[in-house]
């Protein structure tokens, strides 16, 4: 079954949705192109094209161009698809270049020092943040328009130009088995604050199992950091310093003395320390555990794989107090931007527009929000998850991935580091220890982003 214009389902929701994306009370703005613009552009591509025709030459005959990708499995062979298509459609080669994708950051960093960015670049979260300067705006092209009001947020973020075709958009929150919560006597509804996630997590151990598979991840201590250090209702609220490269990192002690106390509970599993992926699935897939807590939609397709049976949900991260907000995570899913230097411009906006009506494949696969409106896709368990989310929340507070927009570039490593530290050793002491840990880190990390 194919859900034609996915926006219709959510686009109440991004309009009530707020978008909080920089310091404290900030907004996001959300400009975008006028019809005229766009109208203009399409003229132009539809003379290009006519005139193509009439020499019997493909549009993009003889053009050429490399495309760098951290896309693996199922995206990946979606991907290749579509590429396919457009070169028989155009005319144009694409040279597509692998990374894994744990090296994709590193390797696209390597290639920005040198100049040698490619012809276009799947931003991997960071079109603005990190690769802003290189890439070439696209508020103007005839797709931008339908982008969801939640990606231009994310895009744009409180300023006005966007830098890559975003194709689908994360849901991160806390993952749930329902079927085990419900087993223990656990509403996941119900948990709206970080009070009420510990009392569930207590309820689940009296019933004989363990609520959580976390284990070694720099998105245990990032992707929840903003309710307790950063947004305008959280415990502490040091977003200026964080941008600023100021914070001292104290209000972080909230975070860790809270995640020890689940410790000091049993909330998680004794080996969380040497425990992989396919245990963690397993566990929580098969109802042994019940919370992935920082984890998004597109988890349910490996635990569906295992247990089809049971049912699955994401909840936004639990409020700081009864008054403050709900926040969900998100962010740049996939996305591709295009080397403002580029050679072959034209047939990389061409590839770009291509994608914004035929990448539906590529959506579907990667899980998430279809950002762009116009998108065909399948209405797997990720994406209807992803829908459900959004819908059941209408009022929690959709943002951008915190280490993304609040830390300098490198610190996602040292979070893995010091997630490690503390499974590891959650005593008072160490904690002390991690949170030392992580300032030198975001110390040198912003000096080095910021030296003249």
């Amino acid at each position: 079954m194919k859900l034609t214009k996915f926006s219709c389902r959510i686009a109440a929701i991004a309009v009530a949705s707020s978008i909080l994306l920089t310091a404290c009370g900030g907004g996001a703005s959300s400009t975008v192109s006028s019809a005229d613009q766009a109208a203009a552009s399409m003229a132009q591509i539809s003379t290009t094209a006519e005139n193509a025709a009439g020499t019997g030459a493909k549009e993009f005959e003889g053009s050429k161009f490399e495309m760098t990708t951290a896309a693996e499995g199922a995206v990946l062979d979606a991907l290749k698809t579509v590429i396919a298509d457009f070169e028989e459609e155009s005319g144009a080669d694409i040279v597509l270049t692998e990374y894994p994708r744990a090296d994709y950051g590193n390797a696209l960093k390597t290639r920005m020092a040198a100049g040698e960015l490619p012809d276009v670049l799947e931003t991997n979260g960071w079109s603005r943040l990190r690769y802003g300067e290189y890439l070439m705006t696209v508020n103007d092209e005839p797709w931008y328009k339908d982008e969801i009001d939640v990606a231009k947020g994310i895009l744009q973020g409180d300023g006005e130009d966007a830098y890559a075709l975003m194709l689908t958009s994360s849901v991160l929150g806390v993952f749930c088995n329902k079927t085990a919560a419900e087993s223990a006597g656990v509403d996941i509804y119900a948990i709206n604050t970080l009070d009420d996630y510990k009392e569930a997590c207590q309820k689940i151990i009296d019933a004989g199992m363990v609520p959580m598979v976390n284990h070694n991840s720099a998105g245990d201590l990032t992707h929840v950091a903003g309710v307790f250090t950063t947004y305008e209702d959280a415990i502490s609220c040091d977003a200026e310093a964080q941008l600023n490269g100021t914070w001292d990192w104290e209000s972080f002690m909230a975070e860790l003395e809270y995640f020890a106390d689940l410790v000091d509970m049993g909330a998680y599993w004794k080996d969380r320390t040497t425990m992989g992926s396919t245990e963690d699935v397993e566990r929580i897939a098969s109802g042994k555990s019940v919370f992935y807590f920082g984890n998004n939609t597109m988890y349910s397709k490996s635990c569906e794989e295992i247990n089809p049976d049971a049912e699955f949900a994401v909840i936004p991260f639990p409020a700081a107090s009864e008054t403050a907000k709900r926040y969900i995570a998100g962010g740049e899913g996939y996305a591709v931007g295009i080397n403002k230097d580029s050679k072959e411009l034209e047939a990389c906006r061409a590839w770009l527009r291509y994608l914004a009506e035929n990448g539906g494949p590529i959506a579907q696969e990667f899980g998430g929000i279809p950002a762009i409106s116009t998108l065909e896709v399948e209405q797997t368990t990720p994406i209807v998850l992803a829908a459900e989310t959004m819908e059941k929340y209408p009022d929690a507070v959709y943002v951008n991935m915190w280490d993304r927009e609040y830390m300098p570039s490198g610190m996602w490593g040292s979070f893995g580091e010091a997630s490690g530290m503390f499974y590891a050793d959650s005593s008072p002491e160490n904690l002390v220890a991690i949170k030392d840990f992580l300032k030198q880190n975001y110390d040198e990390k912003y000096a080095a982003a910021h030296a003249s």
